[in-house]
């Protein structure tokens, strides 16, 4: 009983260690960078055994030399850096840190419109958002209406469309899909947050947050989409129903106990190694855009066990589990009695007069028509979401991804560019690099500014 209670008393010990000196514990006891520390055998030995059968009194033979091998024996693992190193460990630095943050990965900094345009003085974007018309020859109508969040930078002068207006801002009035003769409107019931219904813009064409309420976020943007709602508290850039955006899932996360555990939501990582970095996923709807988080499983990784009973969610889902949310909530017209405009071929009332629909193709100003209630004649080729008249709409794509710090690993040159987003980034300077460390030179260093060697961590500096 004696050796049995030494022992788990020394596993203790050093577990406690460990926990209070994080860096340590996943230095010393990974031979690569990708290992998780809390299942790996411990340093110099090759067994998970030794770590509960070493230390004084845990048997009547004297143990050999402890953990890296300096002759300690007393159970404990030394501090990062003590003792020689040898095997598939020598020349690596698995106890240098990364950057305050966590080593970083590419992300989407860049983001353009398969047509039209995004809300920026040029086509392209920091941010992403939805598509919408910029000069009124984008139009069949042949007027571009101004939106305030949506195309009043990208408009600049060339917009002079007013009134009801289609998903991708054209106005509704013939020589283009015409708005409906004798229609009243309203919102989809349920379509806020939490089963409330939006309110529709004065325009008829979409509908927008009027009370904090309907917002998964609490806070609904006053605009003149919603009348300037005096009840209502968001500021900033509102999403697709006029609310302000919840707070931002982390796009990284590591083990417990490090500096990137996430605010929001829970981390994809589970483990006390600092190099493995994983995604903030959401935990409850008032997390995501859409008001709904998607449960993906109860297993480690997975957010089922901590959304509980809050995540309603389902199918697709973005990076973080959220469910897609749309571009817009169409305003939706019943009683409408005819559809008057010279386009051909021309377009048709939808049963029970709610809207004037596409029949083609070329019956859009987007381009493309989605055959969403059996109503095309023609040929209509988008499946994607649509507006009220079903001409697709579309939300700018990302086209240019970055590091915050260094360049992504996949480089070949100091000039090189990230090409994806998720990619390991790498120093590109020793002052990158955190302390008295180096960055490994490579292909993405600037002549003279890398000057370590050997194996770097996981973002490629060395002691």
């Amino acid at each position: 009983m004696a050796v049995v209670g030494a022992a788990t008393l020394a596993t203790a010990l050093w577990a406690c260690a460990s926990i209070s000196g994080l860096t340590s514990f996943s230095a010393g006891d990974c031979a690569t960078d990708s290992c998780d520390a809390s299942v790996h055998p411990a340093p110099g030995d090759g067994t998970s055994e030794a770590v509960v059968m070493s230390g004084p009194g845990a048997g009547s033979e004297e143990p050999e030399a402890g953990p890296g091998e300096d002759g300690e024996a007393d159970g404990m693992p030394p501090e990062a850096g003590t003792g020689p190193e040898t095997g598939a460990s020598a020349g690596t630095d698995a106890g240098v840190p990364c950057p305050d943050g966590g080593c970083p990965m590419s992300t989407a900094t860049g983001f353009s419109c398969p047509f039209g345009h995004c809300n920026g003085t040029s086509g392209e974007c920091a941010t992403p958002g939805g598509c919408f018309c910029s000069n009124d020859n984008q139009c069949l109508s042949e007027k571009c209406v101004k939106v305030t969040g949506e195309n009043d930078v990208s408009c600049g002068s060339n917009c002079s469309g007013s009134g009801g207006r289609d998903g991708f801002d054209c106005e509704l009035v013939s020589p283009g899909i015409p708005e409906l003769v004798g229609a009243t409107y309203a919102c989809p019931a349920g379509s806020g947050f939490g089963g409330t219904t939006l309110s529709c813009d004065p325009t008829h064409t979409n509908c927008y947050c009027i009370e904090n309420a309907q917002c998964p976020s609490g806070q609904c943007v006053p605009s003149a989409n919603n009348g300037n709602c005096s009840g209502c508290t968001g500021t900033g850039t509102p999403d697709y129903r006029g609310c302000a955006p919840p707070v931002a899932l982390a796009t990284q996360c590591n083990g417990i106990g490090y500096s990137m555990s996430c605010t929001v939501g829970t981390c994809t990582v589970d483990n006390f190694d600092p190099i493995v970095l994983g995604v903030c996923l959401c935990n409850d709807d008032k997390q995501c855009e859409s008001g709904k988080c998607v449960p993906n499983g109860t297993g480690v990784g997975e957010n089922g066990t901590a959304c509980g009973s809050n995540c309603t969610g389902s199918g697709a889902a973005d990076e973080h589990q959220c469910q897609t949310a749309p571009s817009s909530v169409p305003c939706m017209g019943t009683g409408g009695t005819s559809c008057s405009t010279t386009l051909t071929p021309a377009p048709v009332l939808v049963s029970g007069g709610s809207a004037c629909l596409c029949v083609a193709d070329s019956d859009c100003s987007s381009g493309t028509c989605v055959n969403a209630n059996s109503q095309c004649t023609g040929t209509c080729t988008a499946t994607a979401p649509h507006d009220s008249q079903d001409c697709e709409t579309v939300t700018s794509v990302a086209n240019g991804w970055s590091c915050s710090i260094g360049n992504c690993d996949e480089v070949t040159a100091p000039s090189g560019r990230c090409t994806a987003a998720g990619v390991p980034c790498w120093c590109t300077s020793d002052a990158q690099c955190p302390g008295e460390t180096h960055c490994v030179s490579w292909a993405g260093c600037a002549e003279g500014a890398c000057t370590g060697t050997g194996t770097g961590n996981a973002f490629h500096c060395v002691p």
